[in-house]
């Protein structure tokens, strides 16, 4: 056997090891490998009559197998990196890469071009509603405002590559909204125009090259003008924010480089140096709390404990689903809350997105208020009815009640629940 042939030989049996590692890794387990099953939330679909002839089994397994094939995230990693060194490409999570290698997100820049336009009588509708949730809150001495932030590729339109711009940008959702909460003469803070117009006035970056969201020295400037705006607004003694310096960045957080970490790649991509700021929060005595409902742009103010410090302890609702007022916390879940009591503990309620967001705007805030706002009535008897229910005591009492009147447990329930309302009117509550 000559040397060429044995090299053909040594080549045949290399590219076949590397097709039948993932079966051996399979089934003889040699390395430890990710839990690709935790990661994806792709579990193996139980075997029934039922599932088999319905194709659910066979489309269930197909999917729980491609997730947690061997090697399959090494092999993504790889994917991707090839595409990001070869072509300046991201494969994975809509990650775009933009001029300066700037990396942006394709679903905001979607929306900068107006793609994800909802259209004027949806917007129209959930405003109609937000002016109805205002004045209800504003006969409680509550203050609504709504504050719109610009998204990265919004701040950074300049670098979106020329290939991605084929469609002509029309009328927005954030456009839109301004327009409307404008003429319904509402409480807004619109950072975008006055970001955008100081963009050149500052050397210190507002989004990290390899981030989504704002850095440190973006949370503060936003956080300070709004509290500024917020006291204005309100004529309440919102904290003052002073800076007194800036200091080096030691190091990024995992949120400064998310959009990098979506790309999954095996090498780490150069960051630009941040600065973070340094400063002092005072204030002259109790200051007003703020419920905020918003998207991860507000999320690195509360990490970096802003709804303590600033807000007076507010709550953060993130999406409308999570409860936060700590940095890395979640304290509980929107629905599992008495929402018309949370809210109605605050001086102010703040709807905070970016532009980006504007599509799904309170994520169902809104919505949810007005209903309960308009059913309030029918809201705090199913609220009784619930307290009822989960205390076995108090259930025990009623059921002695429907027994001596004859009535059954649930007409008996409901008699106490509606009782519960009455007082709670003449309460005053």
């Amino acid at each position: 056997m000559d040397r060429q042939q044995k090299y053909e030989r040594w080549l045949v049996a290399f590219v076949m090891l590397v097709l039948f590692l993932p079966l051996l890794q399979l089934v003889f387990g040699f390395f430890e490998a990710e839990e690709h099953e935790v990661e994806f939330g792709v579990e193996a679909p139980d075997f029934n009559l039922s599932n088999w002839f319905s194709g659910d089994f066979q489309r269930d397994k197909e999917q729980h197998l491609k997730h947690t094939v061997p090697f399959r995230m090494e092999l993504v990693r790889l994917n991707n990196q090839l595409y990001y060194s070869l072509f300046n490409q991201g494969r994975s999570n809509s990650v775009v890469v933009g001029k300066q290698d700037e990396l942006l997100l394709e679903k905001q820049i979607v929306s900068l071009q107006g793609q994800d336009y909802i259209g004027v009588d949806s917007i129209s509708a959930q405003i109609e509603k937000l002016k109805y949730v205002e004045e209800k809150l504003a006969q409680r001495g509550i203050k609504l405002v709504v504050a719109i932030v610009p998204s990265k590729a919004t701040y950074h339109s300049d670098l979106i590559p020329d290939w991605i711009k084929i469609a002509q940008k029309g009328r927005t959702n954030y456009s839109e909204y301004v327009e409307q909460l404008k003429v319904n003469d509402m409480a807004y803070f619109d950072a975008v125009p006055w970001l955008l117009e100081h963009k050149h006035q500052t050397t210190d970056r507002l989004f990290p090259k390899n981030g989504l969201h704002y850095t440190k020295y973006g949370q503060f400037i936003l956080m300070d003008s709004l509290t500024r705006f917020l006291a204005h607004e309100t004529s309440m003694p919102f904290p003052r924010m002073k800076l007194s310096s800036m200091q080096d960045a030691s190091h990024l957080s995992d949120e400064e480089e998310d959009l990098e970490n979506y790309l999954r790649l095996f090498t780490k991509i150069p960051d630009e140096p941040l600065r973070t700021p340094i400063f002092d929060v005072s204030s002259d005595g109790q200051t007003p709390k703020v419920l905020t409902i918003g998207d991860s742009y507000f999320m690195g103010m509360c990490n970096s404990n802003y709804c303590t410090t600033v807000f007076n302890g507010g709550q953060f609702w993130y999406y409308n689903r999570e409860v936060r007022t700590q940095p890395g916390k979640i304290d509980g879940y929107v629905n599992q809350i008495n929402v018309l009591e949370e809210v109605e503990k605050n001086d102010v309620v703040l709807i905070y997105i970016s532009d980006a967001n504007c599509y799904r705007f309170s994520f169902g805030f809104v919505d949810e208020l007005y209903e309960l706002y308009t059913n309030r009535r029918e809201h705090r008897i199913k609220f009784y009815t619930k307290q009822i229910e989960s205390d076995p005591e108090w259930l025990e009492l009623v059921r002695e009640k429907s027994i001596s009147k004859g009535i059954t447990l649930t007409e008996a329930i409901r008699i106490d629940a509606e009782y519960l309302y009455e007082m709670e009117l003449k309460n005053g509550d």
